[in-house]
C-alpha cells in the first residue's frame, strides 16, 4: 500500500482546488481516498463538499468522486471511498454523464488516471467565516 497525501490536516474558510499530484506507480488495482473531518463551523446552514478530480494529463479534469456532504452543525466524520483501476470502462457499453460534478455521495467509476487532485466547497451560511478543519489521503494498493 502507497499514502498520497491530498490535503494536510488544517482548518479551511474558503473553496479552494487542490495541486495536480501524479501517481507515482501504474501497478495499482484501487485507490481509497478518507476524507477525515475533525472540526466543524458551527452554523446548520454552513456546508463542505469535497470532490476528487482525475486527469489522464494533467490539464483536463473529470470528476470522479463526491464525498457526502458535510454539515457545518454536524459531528466529526471520516468517510471513504474507493476507485477502481478500470472502472466503468472495463465493461465495453458503459457510458458515464460527466458533463457536471457527481452528486453528493457519489463515485463515478472513470478508472484510475496518472493525475488526481482534491476541490472543495465551502458554503458559508452568515458571515461568520465558517471553518472546516479536514484531510484527505488516498491509499492505493497494488
Amino acid at each position: 500500500m502507497f499514502v498520497l497525501p491530498l490535503k494536510a490536516s488544517g482548518a479551511q474558510t474558503a473553496s479552494t482546488t487542490g495541486s495536480a499530484v501524479q501517481l507515482s506507480r501504474d501497478t495499482y488495482e484501487e485507490v481509497i481516498f478518507v476524507l477525515d473531518v475533525t472540526a466543524l463551523a458551527t452554523q446548520a446552514g454552513d456546508l463542505l463538499d469535497v470532490y476528487i478530480d482525475v486527469s489522464p494529463d494533467g490539464v483536463t479534469w473529470f470528476n470522479s468522486t463526491h464525498f457526502t456532504q458535510i454539515l457545518g452543525n454536524g459531528a466529526a466524520a471520516k468517510i471513504a471511498a474507493k476507485v477502481t483501476k478500470k472502472g466503468d470502462f472495463a465493461d465495453p457499453d458503459a457510458v458515464l454523464a460527466i458533463t457536471a460534478d457527481a452528486a453528493a455521495g457519489v463515485v463515478r467509476q472513470l478508472g484510475i488516471m496518472p493525475f488526481v487532485r482534491y476541490r472543495s466547497v465551502i458554503v458559508d451560511a452568515s458571515t461568520d467565516d465558517a471553518s472546516f478543519t479536514y484531510s484527505l489521503t488516498g491509499y492505493y494498493i497494488e
